[in-house]
């Protein structure tokens, strides 16, 4: 994001820069990255108070980058809080809406279980007046 407002604003001024080299760049990194894994990484849904912690200990993270002792304290505090948004505390219930019908979502704390529950949707036929 910060490249591209950075592009942006110095095509204000008249410097035209091909950004297409830096996206096949940013394609490459992400296919490298991918190579050893070979599944999507996925994070969670952090509530509120997780994500203003997430931003505290990066931004701790960023303040101390020449302490390597706090660095790593620090980065491994960052990794917990992925692994707590991960794997909830607490058990939720999520409805979603489909389009065709709703389904209920359960899921126990730390993701020991969930269960979808498929509710189906409203077959619209026509009645016949009596």
């Amino acid at each position: 994001m910060p490249l591209l407002l950075g592009t942006f604003l110095l095509s204000l001024i008249g410097y035209n820069f091909n950004i297409n080299h830096i996206f096949q760049i940013l394609e490459w990194l992400i296919h490298e990255v991918d190579l050893p894994l070979h599944y999507p990484l996925v994070l969670g849904n952090p509530r509120p108070i997780e994500l203003l912690i997430l931003f505290f200990l990066i931004g701790l993270l960023i303040d101390n980058l020449f302490k390597k002792r706090r660095q790593i304290i620090f980065a491994g505090l960052i990794v917990c809080s992925f692994f707590i948004c991960k794997n909830p505390i607490y058990p939720s219930i999520t409805v979603v809406d489909i389009g065709q019908g709703d389904s209920i979502f359960l899921q126990d704390k730390f993701n020991k279980e969930t269960i979808l529950i498929d509710t189906g949707g409203q077959l619209a036929l026509p009645q016949e007046s009596w």
